[in-house]
Order: structure tokens, then C-alpha cells, then sequence
């Protein structure tokens, strides 16, 4: 007997499915299965697109001004300088910059300093202006000429010490004296320096004079081995070796201050410590100060995208590499040329961006063009985006528990330790779009679509879809779901050319497969 030969059986179905989500992309040319748009998403549940986590609000601080980490959380509110809460200081109320060395922490523009181990609160400058007589004395207990200058009753250890450079003005009898040098030694209401550093008459001189330890402006000011570093305008400056009160110490040893200027165009718009090396942006250059000592420091520039003027907080080291914001967009640099990681922000322009590490995550705050706030969030491991909310942070903590604070005053902890004391973060709305599909074309036609959703918590999901170049979306499905609950939501899309997908929640859920089921219909 023969047999004809098998039918081939076919039911024209193809299904595509997206199962791993490569986070925000904002460009126009994007794949299907890419995101266009996101609220309050993250990678955490990667290859699965998750809503971030709930955050705890630590305090309310009124009228903020500057965040800083050492070992304990520091704070400005108003003209405040608190610990952990506690008032410490008095500052003026404008926006501080923070650097740490050995056990102080100093605070710009004030030039302020806070001794972590005895709690004293004090300026980093020191006067005396008064009568004194300027005379002979003596230096390491043996007999000088013209080195002292005496002011009977006078504790002058309480503002000045070995070691201070110190300038002197107001001499009349020998104006020759007005001239800055170094105190070598404070004794009973004396200051004495070396030997003939002075003119003095017969029986010394009696003056009315000042004499004043100075620091300088600055506008970015951190640490790195063990000097201050800072620079104002076109001039870069480093304190004495493991002193934060001396900035213009010139003896000519290897403890020196240090102090150049650049000859550049343009004031200088960030600076921080990276790989060991002082690090100096303009808008277009990047300066590194190589060597250990004053007698052969070098700075030395390279033509490339540095920090964008206003976004000099966006600085932060993530995972050893160096992210912060460029005039052209984000930029990672890891010592060489620094490379854009821009892309996927697609044609948007950020301005006054501040940055921080959290974990293995580099969360920027920034405004666009519109003066609408985005906190965005560059995972470094997975190298991929996500966008949260719009908070508009002024200052990071850089801690383990990665705190940030808003510009109204809420303190928030992104990662909690056990122990952490707050208010739980309420429920926050969140919302995933995608790109573009294509729907009856060539042929080909949308059947079914399937979105495989997880909730996490109790959560209200609404599925919208918007067709062609329609302005509103269309509600298609919409449920408070429970928690742990996974539901395959079936969508029946009607003919169009191209449509959207929205998935909008009100707490915590899960993305984890979105499948479009096509079919191949006939030529009419």
C-alpha cells in the first residue's frame, strides 16, 4: 500500500519573548524589548526588572546645607554644625565642602575645624592684634638677636604653634619687619623665630602690630597622603604635611605647603583624590599632581572632558573607577582618558549633577534642560541604567548605609544596617514603558501578548498600551494583585502599526518575561 506523503502542519504563531531587561535607554532607535522610559526601577533582580527598595528617612533637617561621613554623620543645617544630631558649631548658612585629616574634619567656606576626639569646634585661622615689643631673646635656650616678639600676659599657645607660618603687619619703626615667617618656638607671652629675623632699636621696639596664621580660599578642598588639597580659581594649593592650619609654610624641607598656579583658561570645576594622585578638573582638562614631596611636585594636564561647571559634586569613586559629569554627559575614568557612559541617557542635557557611591551603583542626581530633577543610577557592574524618582539631592554620605540628602531636608538610607532608627519609605508609585513594537506589518499581525508579573508586596498593577501615534494610553488591565502572587497577564492587542506597553505599580513587583505572540496572516 503507498502512503501519501506527511502534511506539513503549521500554525502561523511565532512568539518572541524578552526575559532580560538591559535597563534604560532613552534613544529613539531602540529594539524592541528595550525601555524607553522607567520611575523608580533598578537592576537588582537582573536579568528580572525590579522596582528599587523601599527607603528609611533617618531625620528632617531644616534648611540643609552640606553631609559628611566620618566614622560618625555630620551635618549643616542653617548655620548648625551637628554630630550625629548634637550641635557642635556655629558655621555660616551657605553650602559646605567637607575633607578629613587624621582626627579633624574642615569645613570650607569657613574655614572651620571640627577635632573629632575632643570636640573642639574652631577656625582653622588664628589673629593677635595688639601691643608688643619687638626684641632680643633666645631660641633652643641660648641667647638671640631680634627673634622675640613679647607680649606680657598674653597665652599665645592658645592660637599659635611651633611650626605656624605666620604674617606679620603693623611695624612703623621697621616696616621691613612686616613680612611672613615661621614661628620656631611659643614660651610665657612670647613668639620666638630665628635668629636676626627682625630689625629692633636699641632696647627693642615697641609696636602695635597683627600677626595672623592664613588659609586660603577655596572652592573644592580634599585629603590625599596626608595633605589638604584644594584650589580656588586657577590656583592649586596643598597644606604642610599632616597639618590642616598651614597652607604657606616655606622652609624648604620636605614637609613644605605648596602652592601653583595654571595657566590655562578657565576657573578650575572639581577636584578629588583618585589612585593616590591630587586630581584637578577644568570643563576640557584633567590635572594630576605627581610626586611625594614639594621640591619635585608636577602637575601635568591632559586635553579631555573634564567636569562640567556647577557639577563639581557629581565626583565619586565607584569600584575604582572615577564617575562624574561632563560638559558632553557622564563620564568613567579610570586614569587615562576618561570614556563616555552616556549613551543609553540618549540626547537629554544634565546640569548641576551631585553623585555617590552606593554599593557597587554610582547614583547621580541631576537637572535637564526643563529644570526637572532625575536621579539616575549607573550600575558598574552590569554596566546599565536605571531611573528612579525625582529627589533633588544635595549631598551624599558615601557610607556603607549609603545616606543622601534632599534639598528639603529629608534624610534618607538607601541600604539600612540592623539598627538603623526611621520611618519606612510609604508606598511610592513606579512605572516601566517600552519601546515601540511593531504590529500588523508584512504580513504580520499581533496575537496575544503575556507579561510575567511578580509582586513583592500587596500591589495595585495597571497595563496600559497606546497604538500608533495616539496621545493617550489605554488602561488594558488593571488589579491589586498579593504579595508573591505570579500572574501571566494575556493582552489582546488590535491591528495597528506599531504600539506601546506601560506597566505601572503602586509598591514593589517584578518584570520578569514579557512574550509578543505574532502571527503570519494572508496577502489581503
Amino acid at each position: 500500500m503507498d502512503y501519501l506523503p506527511k502534511m506539513l502542519f503549521s500554525d502561523n504563531y511565532k512568539k518572541y519573548t524578552f526575559d532580560s531587561f538591559s535597563g534604560y535607554v532613552h534613544k529613539e532607535n531602540l529594539k524592541e524589548g528595550g525601555i524607553w522610559d522607567m520611575k523608580n526601577m533598578s537592576t537588582d533582580a537582573y536579568p528580572a526588572l525590579s522596582t528599587r527598595q523601599k527607603r528609611l528617612k533617618t531625620a528632617e533637617i531644616s534648611n540643609p546645607n552640606g553631609l559628611y561621613y566620618f566614622g560618625d554623620e555630620y551635618y549643616v543645617s542653617g548655620t548648625g554644625f551637628y554630630k550625629n544630631g548634637v550641635l557642635c558649631g556655629s558655621v555660616s548658612n551657605t553650602e559646605k565642602r567637607f575633607a578629613s585629616l587624621g582626627k579633624y574634619i574642615v569645613i570650607f567656606p569657613d574655614k572651620k575645624y571640627y577635632d573629632t576626639e575632643n570636640g573642639t569646634f574652631s577656625s582653622l585661622e588664628a589673629t593677635y592684634s595688639g601691643p608688643v615689643l619687638i626684641k632680643d631673646g633666645t631660641y633652643v635656650g641660648q641667647s638671640a638677636e631680634a627673634n622675640t616678639i613679647y607680649a606680657p600676659g598674653v597665652d599665645f599657645s592658645a592660637c599659635f604653634s611651633e611650626g605656624d607660618a605666620v604674617t606679620i603687619s603693623g611695624c612703623l619703626l621697621h616696616p621691613e619687619n612686616n613680612t611672613s615667617v615661621i614661628i620656631r618656638e611659643v614660651g610665657n607671652g612670647e613668639l620666638r623665630f630665628y635668629e636676626n629675623t627682625f630689625t629692633v632699636g636699641t632696647g627693642g621696639d615697641s609696636e602695635n602690630i597683627t600677626i595672623k596664621r592664613e588659609v586660603p580660599e577655596l572652592d573644592f578642598v580634599f585629603e590625599n597622603e596626608n595633605r589638604l588639597w584644594g584650589c580656588k580659581d586657577n590656583t592649586v594649593y596643598a597644606s604642610k604635611l599632616g597639618d590642616i592650619f598651614n597652607f604657606y609654610s616655606y622652609d624648604g624641607i620636605s614637609k613644605d605647603s605648596y602652592a601653583v598656579n595654571i595657566g590655562s583658561e578657565g576657573a578650575f570645576t572639581g577636584a578629588c583624590s583618585y589612585l593616590g594622585y591630587p586630581c584637578f578638573f577644568k570643563a576640557d582638562k584633567i590635572y594630576k599632581v605627581y610626586g611625594d614631596r614639594p621640591s619635585n611636585f608636577s602637575l601635568m594636564g591632559t586635553d579631555c572632558d573634564g567636569v562640567a561647571p556647577g557639577s563639581s559634586l557629581s565626583l565619586s569613586n565607584v569600584g575604582g573607577s572615577l564617575y562624574y559629569l561632563s560638559p558632553s554627559g557622564f563620564m568613567s575614568y579610570g586614569g587615562a582618558m576618561p570614556k563616555s557612559i552616556s549613551y543609553a541617557l540618549g540626547d537629554d542635557k544634565f546640569f548641576d549633577a551631585v553623585g555617590g557611591r552606593i554599593g557597587h551603583k554610582y547614583y547621580v542626581s541631576a537637572k535637564t534642560s526643563d529644570n526637572e530633577h532625575h536621579l539616575l543610577v549607573y550600575d558598574t557592574d552590569k554596566g546599565i541604567w536605571s531611573k528612579e524618582d525625582g529627589a533633588d539631592i544635595i549631598a551624599f554620605s558615601n557610607s556603607g548605609s549609603g545616606e543622601f540628602l534632599t534639598r528639603d531636608g529629608k534624610l534618607f538610607c538607601v541600604l539600612p544596617s540592623v539598627g538603623d532608627v526611621g520611618t519606612d519609605e510609604s508606598a511610592f508609585s513606579s512605572f516601566v514603558e517600552f519601546a515601540p513594537m511593531r504590529g500588523a506589518e508584512d504580513k504580520k499581525g499581533i496575537c496575544r501578548l503575556y507579561l510575567g508579573i511578580v509582586p513583592k508586596t500587596e500591589c495595585g498593577i495597571c497595563v496600559k498600551v497606546k497604538y500608533d501615534n495616539d496621545a493617550a494610553w489605554q488602561s488594558v488591565f488593571s488589579k491589586t494583585l498579593s504579595a508573591d502572587t505570579s500572574i501571566i497577564v494575556p493582552l489582546i492587542v488590535k491591528r495597528c502599526g506599531k504600539f506601546r506597553i506601560k506597566i505601572e505599580g503602586d509598591s514593589l513587583w517584578q518584570l520578569r518575561f514579557l512574550t509578543v505572540q505574532r502571527y503570519t496572516g494572508s496577502d489581503m
